[in-house]
């Protein structure tokens, strides 16, 4: 009888140990020599090949995850992240051993890992949202300084997948789209329905 009931007893401590789940790690900021980030776009392809990112903003950046210890340890279900949309942002972690370690960011402040997709907690999930901004805002500040006319690519920046979009984050006045349409008709047969990976001249 004793040794049923020891069995039992194991028997639920392992079923309890497999069923708790466990925040992924990670990398800590000292172990990074440097990093790399891209932009994805609604489908999942690159918007730019991977950029590199000051190791400055790379460490605040793991240092505010603080080793996975403010990853919520429940991760979504798989039938409902297939139904989610991709991370946006994708850091990629060069380690001092040479291996590379990635993990995206997407817009809700949730983490992409190669085991799922996580919850940063409640505290942190400002911060991270704030870092978010921060490098976006950068990469704003660049696009928007390009001397035109320039080249842009769809879904570099906030703008919806539409050429209003554009035209209000280059001109600050979504009226002015036909502008962009006159001078991309050769790729844009309809206005309403812009190629998810254009690359439009802004005259």
């Amino acid at each position: 009888m004793r040794v049923v009931i020891l069995f039992l007893f194991a028997l639920g401590v392992a079923v309890a140990l497999e069923a708790a789940p466990v925040a992924p790690r990670i990398p800590l900021a000292d172990h990074v020599t440097g990093y790399k980030w891209c932009i994805k776009n609604l489908i999942n392809f690159r918007v730019f090949e991977p950029r590199e990112l000051s190791k400055e903003k790379g460490d605040a950046l793991l240092k505010l995850l603080d080793e996975g210890r403010v990853v919520g340890a429940k991760k979504y279900p798989r039938d409902v992240a297939v139904k989610l949309a991709p991370a946006r942002l994708w850091i990629f972690a060069t380690l001092g051993d040479g291996t590379t370690y990635q993990f995206g960011i997407s817009n809700d402040g949730s983490l992409d890992l190669p085991a799922g997709r996580y919850e940063i907690n409640e505290a942190t999930l400002p911060k991270v949202k704030q870092w978010v901004t921060d490098l976006n805002a950068d990469l704003r500040r660049e696009v928007l300084n390009t001397p035109r006319p320039c080249s842009y690519r769809m879904w570099t920046l906030d703008d919806g997948g539409t050429l209003s979009g554009v035209a209000r984050i280059f001109y600050g006045d979504a009226s002015k789209w036909t502008v962009i349409y006159e001078a991309n008709k050769a790729i844009i047969k309809n206005p309403n329905l812009v190629p998810i990976d254009a690359v439009l001249t802004i005259p």
